[in-house]
C-alpha cells in the first residue's frame, strides 16, 4: 500500500514541479515583460482551477 502512495505522490510532485518551472521561467522574463504580463492574465479562471484540482486530489 505504501509503495502505491508513493507511486501516487511521485507522479504528482513531478507534476507540481514540471508546472512550478514553466510558470516561474515565465514569470522572470526581463525582456517581453509586458507579453509576459499578457500571458499570465490571459489564463482562463478555468484552467487555474483545474490545475488546483488537480494538485489537490490524490488518485487511488
Amino acid at each position: 500500500m505504501f509503495e502505491e502512495f508513493q507511486c501516487i505522490r511521485r507522479k504528482k510532485v513531478d507534476e507540481i514541479v514540471k508546472n512550478s518551472w514553466t510558470i516561474g521561467k515565465i514569470s522572470q522574463w526581463e525582456k517581453g515583460n509586458q507579453l509576459r504580463n499578457f500571458l499570465m492574465r490571459s489564463i482562463p479562471e478555468s484552467i487555474n482551477q483545474k490545475m488546483v484540482e488537480k494538485i489537490l486530489k490524490l488518485e487511488i
